[in-house]
């Protein structure tokens, strides 16, 4: 999809690699420009330099947890206003309150309905 003249980018973080490539898949085919992390270390710095329009962040990931990497993306100036979507098996309520306290857009199970995944990117990337 494009925002202008610009292809909108999507940074999808994730340890599985079965995974990124099924979301890689997905958005490229949507017309995103995909960029992927294997853990929540990867995501943050990737964050920080290309600075996506949208983060697909797994919640649980090798050296920085989903948690950990949304406290810091959202604690830096440069990446706390990207949206980001929480993508895991941790379904319980408990765990969507702390994605949401931490200042998740959206929080949804794993596999990701795809319909729906996308809607919720069309709506978290629209500018005013």
């Amino acid at each position: 999809m494009t925002d202008g003249a610009r292809t909108l980018k999507i940074l999808v973080a994730d340890d599985s690699l079965l995974y990124r490539t099924q979301m890689t898949d997905l958005l490229s085919a949507a017309g995103f420009q995909v960029l992927e992390a294997e853990d929540g270390s990867v995501a943050v710095d990737l964050a920080k330099k290309e600075l996506p329009d949208l983060i697909l962040l797994d919640v649980m990931m090798p050296k920085m947890d989903g948690y950990t990497a949304l406290m810091t993306l959202k604690g830096n100036d440069s990446t706390k206003g990207i949206p980001v979507i929480m993508l895991t098996t941790k379904n319980e309520q408990t765990f969507r309150d702390i994605g949401a306290g931490l200042g998740a857009a959206v929080y949804m199970d794993k596999p990701a309905d795809e319909a729906a995944l996308l809607g919720h990117i069309a709506r978290l990337t629209q500018k005013p």
